[in-house]
């Protein structure tokens, strides 16, 4: 005599096989406020790096030009000065500084 197979029925809260059941949010409240900080650093971040290629880019021109106009004095240092304006490309074992000074008071300089 051959059985009959007895369909059964699934509950309503039972999960299929390998399906996920639903998780509970376990993010931390905190988290829109870190990944917000996080979003403006990393902007300005890239900002910042833009400037600093851009000026390392300016620098390149004005050391070109300090060595095409200006004589070096003993020390391999060049130096302009015009319209309280200063400009000095100092020479290091590794590499030459520029600094720019704006005259701010007679005879003294501020650093930019």
């Amino acid at each position: 005599m051959a059985k009959k197979k007895v369909a059964k029925k699934k509950k309503a809260n039972q999960k299929k096989k390998g399906e996920q059941i639903p998780l509970i949010d376990v993010t931390p409240v905190y988290a829109k406020e870190l990944i917000a900080a996080a979003e403006i650093y990393e902007d300005l971040k890239e900002a910042r790096m833009e400037a600093l290629s851009a000026e390392i880019d300016q620098k390149k021109v004005v050391l070109d030009r300090m060595h095409e106009k200006i004589e070096p004095d003993e020390n391999g240092d060049r130096t302009f000065e015009h319209n309280g304006i200063k400009i000095t490309v100092t020479v290091t074992e590794m590499k030459e500084n520029v600094k720019v000074k704006r005259k701010k008071d007679p005879g003294q300089y501020e650093e930019e």
